[in-house]
């Protein structure tokens, strides 16, 4: 199990990561502010939720739960549709 100290961490540096990503989309916005640098950002988000989701489905039919190797593959997966995603939805 991760500790509270652990998952706050955790959500710390995603925080600063996501805000990273804010920035660079729209540099002359300020961290989430504005709709206009949420849109990319929230795509990405929703786009690796799916592939969470999906994963999550794929192995616990297959395995009925999580192995350590699918935990990585989840990651793998998440990781490239948020990129997807984010991609998708920037501006041209």
């Amino acid at each position: 199990q991760i500790s509270t100290a652990g998952l706050l961490v955790g959500g710390l540096w995603c925080f600063c990561a996501l805000s990273l990503v804010a920035l660079l989309v729209r540099a002359d916005t300020a961290i989430f502010i504005g709709v206009y640098s949420l849109q990319p950002l929230l795509a990405g988000l929703a786009a690796s939720a799916l592939a969470w989701a999906y994963m999550g489905r794929l192995l616990w039919r297959r395995l009925q739960g999580f192995t350590g190797d699918g935990l990585g593959a989840t990651q793998q997966v998440c990781e490239v549709a948020f990129y997807l995603g984010l991609a998708v939805a920037l501006p041209t």
